[in-house]
């Protein structure tokens, strides 16, 4: 069995720049740029790979546990393009009525989700392969947890294994990772590190004490100025590791059966149509046809909503654990 979990908001800030310079603009004038790059790469993942089950995590709106811990975690991140927070909800109404679960809980980042999932599902005698640029995940990797990095710029898709992290890393484990991130801090999540110390010094001290826990048991054999540096850190540094470290625990009301790979439903045609998107219908096995006066099967109709730019589409099953609130891709190969 092979289960597949996308990393469903990183997939759409790639779409996101992929298209920047070059958007996608629909017969109504809207840029379905990103709806139509994130459902592309989904439905051509599904052709390549033939999971037998699949599932996509979001995070959810607002703070997770993470900003009441830390309420700096994240704050200097600029607004969210409008783009993206407009593909958001329809997004999630394309991957459901493509019978594909949506993993979002409150209060946790979709890492944690997609993390607790994986480590769930490999005890379960699943192959599990986490579609995500996000080196965040490598700490999850075991021998059947795998990581999919989406190719860039015409790349193909890249596959880690722990063998692939230890010779990208130098480091020995997959829960290395944590220690390595919490030494390097990260810019983009406003984690504070070790100030001055770098990736390939972060690695070295790892392989000699094994841990950051070890390395600060030993400061007295780092050099002068590594001890400063580390002093430094000491306040914040315990709070910097429980930041990168991904949640595995958390309890998903999402069973194996729903993540089953099954045929989409007559409401993706519907919304193929709405947004445009005839190049993606060979990808789906349902009927295009209409039911009395015209009306789609699932009763999708032209959107006429003016406060949101895709319009109003009805909700579709709940399969999965949500909470509401251009052609020109990347080559791939088969992964496996």
């Amino acid at each position: 069995m092979k289960l597949f979990l996308i990393d469903g908001h990183a997939l759409i800030f790639k779409m996101y720049y992929a298209f920047l310079g070059r958007p996608m603009i629909n017969a109504k004038g809207v840029d379905t740029s990103i709806l139509f790059g994130f459902t592309k790469y989904l439905l051509e993942l599904i052709r390549r790979e033939q999971p037998t089950h699949i599932a996509v995590g979001f995070d959810p709106p607002g703070g997770t546990f993470r900003n009441q811990l830390y309420p700096e975690y994240k704050a200097n991140r600029g607004e969210t393009p409008q783009l993206v927070i407009d593909a958001l909800e329809p997004l999630t109404q394309i991957v459901k009525a493509l019978n594909i679960p949506v993993l979002m809980i409150p209060g946790f980042e979709a890492d944690d989700v997609l993390g607790s999932m994986a480590k769930r599902s490999a005890r379960e005698g699943f192959d599990v392969y986490m579609v995500t640029p996000d080196k965040d995940y490598g700490q999850l990797l075991e021998p059947t947890i795998f990581q999919v990095k989406p190719g860039k710029k015409g790349g193909d898709d890249e596959l880690f294994d722990i063998p692939r992290l230890r010779e990208k890393y130098g480091i020995a484990r997959p829960d290395q990772i944590i220690d390595l991130l919490a030494i390097c801090g990260d810019a983009s999540d406003n984690v504070p590190g070790v100030k001055g110390v770098g990736e390939v010094g972060a690695s070295k001290l790892l392989q000699k004490y094994d841990t950051l826990e070890g390395i600060y048991e030993h400061l007295d054999e780092l050099t002068p100025r590594q001890q400063e540096l580390f002093r430094a850190a000491e306040d914040h540094i315990a709070l910097s590791k429980v930041l990168v470290t991904i949640k595995t625990d958390i309890d998903i009301p999402v069973k194996a059966d729903d993540m089953r790979l099954e045929a989409a439903s007559p409401a993706a045609m519907d919304l193929f149509n709405l947004y445009g998107f005839n190049s993606l219908k060979k990808y789906l096995n349902v009927s295009d046809s209409a039911g009395p006066e015209g009306i789609p099967p699932s009763g999708v109709r032209p959107a006429d909503s003016p406060h949101h730019p895709f319009g109003t589409v009805p909700p579709l099953s709940n399969r999965g654990c949500y909470v509401p609130q251009g052609e020109g891709l990347p080559n791939t190969k088969r992964i496996i």
